[in-house]
């Protein structure tokens, strides 16, 4: 989880806790707080950040998967094209489909 979010999240867990325990005591000052909102967002904020980091792992992939296969096409196109240019002068190449001047 990124370190802003879990940060986040430990700090509200603490307070949500803290108020939990201590209760009684600030019941006597008339101070409410909302801990079933603050358990409720930080479950959500930790759920968000582990669908995200899933997203950033198969995005990472599929670049990984699109360079190789960058690669492995260059590669195949850089074979198909090497006879053609040694059997043929350059003002043919155009005919087969490549652009290249030498």
């Amino acid at each position: 989880m990124n370190k802003i979010y879990s940060d986040q999240v430990s700090k509200a867990r603490m307070l949500s806790k803290g108020v939990s325990e201590h209760s009684a005591e600030l019941s006597r000052k008339n101070i409410t707080v909302d801990i079933g909102r603050l358990d409720k967002l930080s479950a959500a904020l930790e759920a968000a950040a582990k669908t995200q980091e899933k997203a950033e792992d198969t995005l990472s992939k599929a670049r990984a998967e699109a360079h190789r296969l960058l690669d492995e096409l260059k590669s195949a196109f850089a074979d198909a094209k090497a006879p053609i240019k040694q059997a043929f002068l350059s003002d043919e190449w155009a005919r087969f489909g490549l652009t290249d001047k030498r």
